[in-house]
């Protein structure tokens, strides 16, 4: 309701837009019946069941991504969105310059929550646990993940750039519930 009200102080209150620069048709929403909505930094994310648009604080399209998605879900923070299908595996990020991309996760997706800096926190099933949160960075590299098997993976990508960690390294790997090699 907060997020529709948003939309609607934006099409109503634009006095102080530049005449002549507002499109003819703002907020032009996807035609799908669920439709899940966020405000953000100068501007309104939208996912629905056939992808994720971003528009401008005049209601302008700034970009759209389609992909169908049964249970669309929206998380957005500062310039940055994230559109996932709950239940599926399909994962949106964008910015409100219009950068966007589309990712094929390998876990059905529980949840996930950008922050303003655009870093994500993915809440995925993870076979033999109850599940997994990942943590990525805004160049959607893993920082963080729940379980030693992760940290495994993050290790041995470290050590195949040539970065340190340990104690004494460039990069600390932390472990929650791991065993003695994390």
């Amino acid at each position: 309701l907060a997020a529709l009200l948003f939309v609607l102080s934006l099409v109503l209150f634009r006095d102080d837009a530049p005449v002549g620069e507002i499109e003819t048709t703002p907020y032009a929403l996807d035609s799908s019946a669920q439709q899940r909505f966020a405000a953000m930094d100068g501007g309104l994310a939208v996912a629905s069941g056939e992808g994720l648009q971003l528009f401008d604080e005049f209601g302008g399209l700034i970009v759209r991504q389609t992909a169908t998605m049964s249970e669309p879900a929206i998380s957005a923070a500062g310039k940055f969105a994230a559109a996932c299908d709950v239940g599926g595996t399909t994962l949106i990020t964008a910015d409100i310059e219009g950068n966007i991309t589309e990712r094929e996760l390998s876990n059905t997706i529980i949840s996930a929550r950008v922050l303003p800096d655009g870093w994500l926190a993915v809440a995925t099933e993870s076979p033999g646990y109850k599940g997994m949160v990942t943590v990525y960075d805004a160049d959607f590299n893993v920082i963080y993940a729940e379980n030693d098997g992760m940290a495994r993976g993050a290790v041995a990508a470290l050590d195949e750039a040539g970065i340190t960690h340990g104690v004494d390294g460039d990069v600390i790997v932390m472990g929650f519930d791991c065993n003695k090699w994390a």
